[in-house]
């Protein structure tokens, strides 16, 4: 069950323009001008525009490296704990012509134990691990963590996220979005 996304951020304009496809995406396009987001879905009759008021792109406050994308308000628990556990710095290396820090946490104990009302996360998860890799503005460059864990049977949950271009991006409100209105 893969999905494949590609964002352009404006952060300091709060903007963002996703294009996403897969089995958990909306198969669409997404814009946000920092209070509300648009969602552009396309289906078998067409396509619909969704605007609705969203926590969007967090870049204040000093847990913004972390957060940024993955705040407690993006619905993937996985992503909120995962940014949240104890990482280890394990040297400096090249990433796409780029000199990186590379951090790796390993193991359910690097995982906090708040984020499961104070439960310890060896009781939910067998096995944990991330590695992130940021360059030296603390842009962080490549992001992946894994979980596994057994219910009725073994489940594997696995994220990558990889930031292929750092630069200026101005990203502008689509037209199928400056003409949206609630339930249109």
């Amino acid at each position: 069950m893969n999905d494949t996304g590609h964002f352009l951020v404006e952060p300091g304009a709060s903007q963002y323009l996703a294009h996403t496809n897969g089995y958990f995406s909306v198969n669409g396009t997404t814009y946000s001008n920092g209070s509300t987001e648009y969602a552009l879905s396309r289906t078998e009759n067409g396509s619909r525009v969704s605007p609705t008021p969203a926590p969007v792109f967090n870049e204040s406050g000093e847990r913004y490296l972390w957060r940024g994308w993955f705040n407690n308000d993006s619905g993937s628990q996985h992503a909120f704990a995962a940014i949240d556990a104890t990482y280890e710095r394990e040297g400096v290396e090249t990433f796409q012509g780029v000199p990186v820090m590379r951090y790796e946490a390993t193991g359910v104990d690097a995982l906090a134990d708040s984020w499961a009302g104070g439960e310890n996360a060896s009781s939910w998860y067998e096995e944990f691990s991330a590695t992130l890799l940021l360059d030296e503005d603390g842009v962080i460059r490549h992001y992946e963590y894994e979980f596994v864990w057994v219910d009725y049977h073994t489940r594997r949950i696995t994220h990558s996220y990889t930031l292929s271009d750092v630069g200026s991006t101005d990203v502008e409100k689509p037209e199928w979005a400056a003409n949206a209105t609630a339930g249109s």
